[in-house]
C-alpha cells in the first residue's frame, strides 16, 4: 500500500510507502517510485528522516543525482496521523513556492487526518454492507445514513464521512466483480485503489455468505446465551428488530419466557450509555469498553408484554431495582411509558 503526494501545479505523482509514515527512519536513504503526467515512472532514491512531528524527504544531488529537483518533501503529522496538505521546499530558494504544493492521498480519496483503512476495519464496514444486502433483499427498511452511522460508532478512528466514502467503495468493488451489492450507499467513488479492491473482494469471500441475523440468534429463555448474543450483535442492528408480540416460554420449576438477544441490543444501542429513566450516565464500562444498562420490559412478560423495542427500555442498575421495588415504581414507570 502507499500514499501519493499530487502536486498542484505539475500533477506529478510521489508514490510514497505507507511503512515510511509509520516506521522510526533516522537519515535512511529509500527509493520510491515518481509518476509524470505523461505516464512514464521513474524512480528516484531520497534520505528519510522521521520525527513525530514530521516526515521529511530530502533530495540533492549525492543522493538523487543530477536529473533531479532538489529540496525537501515535508509531510507533517497531527496526534499520529499525516495531513493531506504537504508542503515541498526548495533547496534554491530563489525558486517560485507555488510548485511546492502538494495533496496526499490514498485509493484517489484524501486522506486528511487519516492513516489507511486496516483489514480489520474494512471486515468491519463489509459486514455492515453485507448485513445491508441481506435487509434490502428481504424488502427490511433501512437507511443509509444508520449504517454509515453504525459503521462510524464501531470504528471510533473513522468519521462518518470516511464511513460513507468506504461503503461506497465496497459497492463499487463488489458490483465490478459480480458479487451481491447495495446501490444505498451511492456508486460515486469508483476509484478504488487495485489493493483496497483486492483487500475488498479476498475479505467478502473468506467471511461468508449473506448473514441472517434472525437465523444466527434465535430468542432464547437461557440468560447467560441472552446476555452473550445481546454483546455480539451490540452496533450490528441497522434496523429495529420485529421482536415477538407473544414470546413463546419454556416450562421447568418455573415459566422463564425466551427473549430476543436483537431487542435487547437495539434498546442498548438507542440508549447510547444513558439511562432512559434518571437520564444520567451509565455506572461503570464492562471489560468490553461499553456502558453497563440493564434492560426492562414496561410490561412485563409474566403480565402478557411484548419483547419488543416499543416495550423495552434501557435503564442503570440503580433505576432497574427501583422499578421492581421503589414506592413511587408506578409512577416512575408511568413516566418511562409516556416517553416511549
Amino acid at each position: 500500500m502507499s500514499f501519493i503526494v499530487t502536486w498542484k501545479s505539475s500533477q506529478e505523482q510521489d508514490v510514497i510507502p505507507s511503512e515510511w509514515l509509520a516506521a522510526d527512519l533516522r537519515d535512511v536513504e529509500l527509493s520510491h517510485d515518481v509518476r509524470l503526467p505523461a505516464g512514464i515512472v521513474s524512480s528516484v532514491r531520497c534520505r528519510c528522516v522521521r520525527t513525530a512531528a514530521q516526515l521529511r524527504l530530502h533530495y540533492d544531488e549525492a543522493v538523487s543525482g543530477p536529473d533531479w529537483d532538489h529540496g525537501v518533501i515535508i509531510i507533517r503529522f497531527k496526534d499520529g496521523r499525516p495531513d493531506a496538505d504537504v508542503e515541498w521546499e526548495w533547496a534554491d530558494s530563489r525558486r517560485s513556492p507555488e510548485w511546492g504544493i502538494g495533496r496526499l492521498e490514498t485509493d484517489a480519496v484524501s486522506v486528511g487526518d487519516r492513516l489507511l483503512w486496516t483489514d480489520d476495519e474494512l471486515a468491519v464496514a463489509i459486514r455492515y454492507f453485507r448485513e445491508a444486502v441481506a435487509n434490502e433483499a428481504a424488502g427490511r427498511s433501512f437507511t443509509a445514513q444508520s449504517v454509515v452511522n453504525a459503521v462510524a460508532v464501531a470504528l471510533p478512528a473513522r468519521t462518518g464521512s470516511s464511513a460513507s466514502r468506504r461503503l461506497s467503495n465496497i459497492a463499487v468493488a463488489l458490483k465490478d466483480s459480480g458479487r451481491p451489492f447495495t446501490s444505498k450507499f451511492g456508486l460515486s467513488q469508483t476509484q478504488v485503489g487495485q489493493g483496497v479492491r483486492s483487500r475488498i473482494l479476498a475479505i467478502w469471500d473468506r467471511d461468508g455468505t449473506d448473514v441472517d441475523l434472525d437465523e444466527t440468534f434465535e430468542p432464547t429463555s437461557d440468560f447467560s446465551t441472552l446476555e452473550q448474543s445481546t454483546r455480539s450483535l451490540r452496533g450490528r442492528l441497522t434496523v429495529p428488530p420485529a421482536g415477538s408480540s407473544s414470546p413463546t416460554f419454556s416450562q421447568t420449576l418455573s415459566k422463564v419466557y425466551q427473549r430476543d438477544p436483537k431487542v435487547s441490543a437495539w434498546v442498548l444501542d438507542r440508549a447510547n450509555g444513558i439511562c432512559e429513566s434518571c437520564e444520567a450516565e451509565a455506572p461503570f464500562r464492562t471489560d468490553d469498553g461499553r456502558s453497563f444498562l440493564e434492560v426492562h420490559h414496561l410490561v412485563r412478560l409474566a403480565d402478557g408484554g411484548a419483547d419488543t423495542v416499543e416495550n423495552t427500555v434501557a435503564v442503570c442498575p440503580n433505576c432497574h431495582r427501583a422499578l421492581h421495588f421503589a414506592a413511587d415504581r408506578g409512577v416512575r414507570l408511568e413516566m418511562l411509558q409516556n416517553r416511549a
